[in-house]
């Protein structure tokens, strides 16, 4: 048996026409990608300044460890003089 279509060659080509004014066509989307992402930086410019942010971030990281080890020697030296002069607070 033998397939027929439910819809002719006149139903296709007005189906093809129709979405030809609705969807764009592959050089539209082209064109609508370039003007949308020409703001964007290119990917060597994005992974220097990713680098760059990160480089500075692991800076930030590793002084808050050195401000949090001072802490801890200060706190240690207060404990420490608290209990030696009997001072409870």
């Amino acid at each position: 048996m033998a397939k027929t279509s439910i819809l002719s060659s006149i139903d296709i080509a007005s189906l093809i026409n129709a979405m030809k004014l609705v969807f764009p066509t592959r050089d539209e989307v082209r064109q609508i990608f370039k003007e949308e992402t020409k703001h964007l930086p290119s990917k060597d410019d994005f992974y220097t300044r990713m680098d760059k942010l990160s480089g500075e971030i692991q800076k930030v990281r590793d002084e808050q460890d050195l401000h949090a080890g001072q802490h801890r020697t200060i706190n240690d030296r207060f404990d420490t003089i608290e209990k030696r002069l009997g001072i409870s607070v």
